[in-house]
């Protein structure tokens, strides 16, 4: 994959993912990734948050922010930390073009480009979503250009204020029609944790929510989620949405809505005393999901439908080419990859479904097809075949490892 930290390759290191022999003495899929190479938390390559903000964006390169190769420079955990500030309050953002002052009004980001610049660690300090709550949400186009969000905790336990009021957490919290790219997230051992006592929490490791409209795409590419801690949604008087890339993806039209060429080792958590949606990228995508892997455990607990998968727990549109490779999936309804797939997906032998082992050689099913160590990159790379294939274009495999 293109995500790399300070331009060092990522490596994979794996563990058996089954203690009863494959087909044909084939060795079962493994399961664990882990990241190796320069970590953001150092170095003269990485900013560390201490939990201050600024009141304007330096903006190293000078430029306007009107196009993806003239973006807003963000060059600090207190740049970042602006951001979210103006925009949960619907503020204006101070951006210095050649050290004069340019205003930008955040309640409409729509074709403003902004990029990182550095690496920052954000220190395990507890961190407030770039749009927070229902009304605020990001619109406009983020590029992470290779770089690391690690450290980040968001642990919040919200009163509402109604039953139809929604919460975010993540590094985003509400993306509507814009585009989070080419960005690694970290997360800090006290992981994301959002409790609403009676409106409806949506959490993710890069954004809690993402929507697109009958006029618009929201877009997640080329995105990871690592580190020590999980993604948990707690809805007490609802329903709770957790993913290791978004909490829930909510399409306003046919494909408004795409996450691709994402993978996450997290787990994942929801619980609701309606209904619950967990899943290792999302816990519902109502739209596309392609080219995506997971390893975490997936659970979703509580009352109501408790709907669970390794890539998404609900799910609609494109669910095709993805590889889950969970441990324990938990819930009533339940399933390898989701409960919707449209085609070339799989799934490890040793993946538990409630404690049960799944075996499967559909590809196009809500188990997806079994795959092992042997066969798994010819098995993603299958179909589309040549160069439409995602896996094959996108894609570093090296020595049996995940890509």
């Amino acid at each position: 994959m293109i995500i790399n930290s300070n331009n060092k390759q990522h490596e994979s290191k794996h563990i058996h993912l089954s203690d009863s022999p494959a087909p044909s003495g084939r060795p079962v899929l493994f399961l664990l990734f882990h990241p190796s190479g320069s970590r953001a938390g150092g170095g003269d390559d990485t900013d560390v948050w201490d939990g201050s903000d600024v009141s304007v964006i330096k903006n190293e390169g000078g430029s306007y922010g009107d196009s993806k190769d003239r973006p807003i420079l963000i060059a600090s955990g207190a740049e970042l930390a602006y951001l979210a500030r103006e925009l949960n309050k619907m503020g204006r953002l101070n951006v210095s073009v050649n050290g004069q002052p340019y205003w930008i009004d955040v309640f409409n980001l729509f074709g403003v480009y902004f990029a990182l610049s550095k690496n920052i660690d954000l220190n395990g300090i507890n961190w407030t979503p770039i749009g927070n709550k229902t009304g605020r949400y990001f619109n406009g186009h983020f590029d992470g250009r290779g770089h690391i969000v690690s450290g980040l905790t968001s642990v919040h336990d919200i009163t509402s204020e109604g039953v139809s009021e929604y919460n975010f957490a993540g590094l985003f919290g509400h993306v509507s029609n814009g585009t989070i790219q080419n960005l690694g997230v970290e997360l800090h051992s006290k992981g994301i944790d959002l409790t609403v006592d009676k409106g409806v929490p949506h959490a993710g490791g890069i954004a809690g929510r993402l929507s697109g409209t009958m006029d618009g795409i929201a877009v997640i590419r080329n995105c990871y989620v690592t580190g020590d801690g999980a993604v948990k949604a707690t809805a007490p008087g609802g329903s709770a949405y957790a993913g290791g890339i978004t909490g829930i993806g909510n399409p306003g039209g046919e494909s408004s809505v795409i996450l691709i060429h994402c993978y996450t080792t997290v787990g994942t958590e929801a619980t609701g005393n309606v209904s619950s949606s967990a899943g290792g990228i999302a816990g519902m995508m109502s739209s596309g999901c392609s080219y995506a892997y997971s390893t975490g455990n997936v659970e979703a607990k509580g009352e109501g439908f408790r709907r669970a998968g390794g890539i998404s727990g609900y799910g609609g549109g494109t669910v095709s080419n993805n590889l889950a490779l969970n441990r324990n999936i938990t819930g009533t309804e339940l399933y390898r990859v989701c409960d919707r797939v449209t085609s070339s997906c799989y799934a490890s032998t040793r993946t538990k479904v409630n404690n049960s082992t799944v075996r499967n050689e559909n590809p196009s099913s809500k188990n997806g097809a079994d795959t092992w160590l042997e066969t798994y990159e010819a098995d993603l790379k299958r179909s589309p075949a040549g160069d439409d294939n995602g896996w094959a274009k996108a894609w570093t495999f090296t020595g049996g490892n995940l890509p």
